[in-house]
């Protein structure tokens, strides 16, 4: 398994799976739009809050960070550990071990990665939109079982925006994802760089 993949807490699942709709075919035209604000060039930047609650005991895990999602990469970032996956490189910086993990990138290893989920035809999921007043909301059904959800919503608001995903994975598992101050912004400039502490041990194990 990729190094991010194994590294990156499981309640970060559902933040970062709908940076790779930009590459996925369906007929929702709300998921169109959103892909088209990607595939301009536009990073998604936004504070989450995120709940994992597990099927089988009931506990619920929260977690809080922030997120930068783009059509090449992703960052995500909580208060012990960053996480970035651009141009094939993926970046796990541990701020409790003091550890900086480099390795080549493998989108099909990563459980976590976008592409798990949104690569492909339209033979991976379904697409549709429903709209509950003022917002829409993107439902998504996977037919391959071999997924690792089994069914997403993405509701946008009024100006197309991302505010919540909930889903369910194939052992009942629920997550839901609250981005507060959500926005598309131009400027990639510094966003996939990752300032090391000092001290910090660089594990590199892309191969030579």
């Amino acid at each position: 398994m990729n190094t991010s993949a194994r590294l990156m807490n499981r309640n970060l699942l559902l933040p970062v799976i709908f940076a790779g709709m930009m590459v996925a075919f369906t007929a929702s035209d709300a998921l169109k739009g959103l892909q088209s604000r990607f595939q301009s060039g536009g990073i998604f930047r936004a504070e989450m809050e995120h709940a994992y609650v597990d099927a089988f005991t009931g506990d619920s895990t929260v977690t809080f960070g922030s997120i930068w999602l783009a059509k090449d990469g992703y960052k995500v970032e909580t208060s012990d550990q960053t996480i970035v996956v651009h141009n094939g490189v993926s970046n796990v910086l541990n701020r409790s071990r003091n550890q900086w993990i480099i390795s080549t990138y493998r989108p099909e290893e990563d459980d976590f990665a976008p592409s798990r989920f949104f690569e492909g035809g339209s033979d991976r999921f379904t697409a549709n939109d429903a709209k509950t007043g003022e917002r829409t909301t993107i439902r998504i059904h996977f037919t391959d079982d071999f997924d690792l959800l089994r069914n997403a919503n993405i509701t946008l608001n009024t100006s197309g925006l991302p505010v919540s995903i909930t889903a369910v994975d194939q052992a009942d598992n629920r997550m839901n994802t609250i981005f507060r101050f959500g926005r598309f912004v131009a400027d990639s400039s510094g966003v996939f760089r990752i300032q090391a502490p000092a001290g910090v041990e660089i594990i590199d194990l892309r191969e030579n």
